[in-house]
Order: C-alpha cells, then structure tokens, then sequence
C-alpha cells in the first residue's frame, strides 16, 4: 500500500462512521411494554442514498489520486462494517438516554 492509500483510507474512515452515526440518528426509537423497538422511517432510504453517494465520492477521489488499493473490495467492506458500527453505537447511545 502507497502513502496515497493510507492516507485516503485514514480520511475514509471517519467519514463511514459519521455517516453511520447519522443513519443511526434516523431511526425512531420507542418503547412498549418494557421493550426497546427500532424502526426505520422515511428518510432512512435518504440517508442510505447520502451513504452511497459518499463512497462512491470517495472511491472517485481515490482513484482520481492514484489510491489503487483503497478503491477496492477489501476497502469498500471496511466501510460498511464502519457504518454499521457507527449506526450501532448510535442507537445504543440513543437507547441509554432514552
């Protein structure tokens, strides 16, 4: 991995966890009976989009600055699983001060 791939997956990293954190934000949380309940809302499929939109951004800028290994697979998984953690810590916070 060149300087430019470390640097573009350093800057990436953030950003997948930001955009998680902000799906996480975009679920409803409720309780009923002593149960927590998530449920996706209307601008949830928005967000998804803003998510998509975002990786493909990132991988055009990195391809565009020479970042061979950071366009690929292995990279677009790390970011997912960023996200998913993102949203997760999210509504966990969310869950405890609810």
């Amino acid at each position: 991995m060149s300087t430019t791939d470390l640097t573009v997956l350093a800057l990436s990293c953030p950003v997948a966890v930001g955009l998680g954190a902000v799906r996480g934000m975009a679920i409803e949380l409720s309780e009923l009976g002593g149960r927590l309940y998530q449920r996706y809302r209307w601008r949830t499929p928005l967000v998804w989009v803003a998510v998509v939109a975002a990786r493909l951004g990132l991988a055009w800028v990195a391809h565009a600055a020479g970042a061979a290994h950071v366009s690929g697979t292995g990279s677009l998984l790390l970011a997912l699983g960023l996200t998913l953690g993102g949203e997760a810590a999210t509504v966990t916070y969310r869950a405890g001060s609810a």
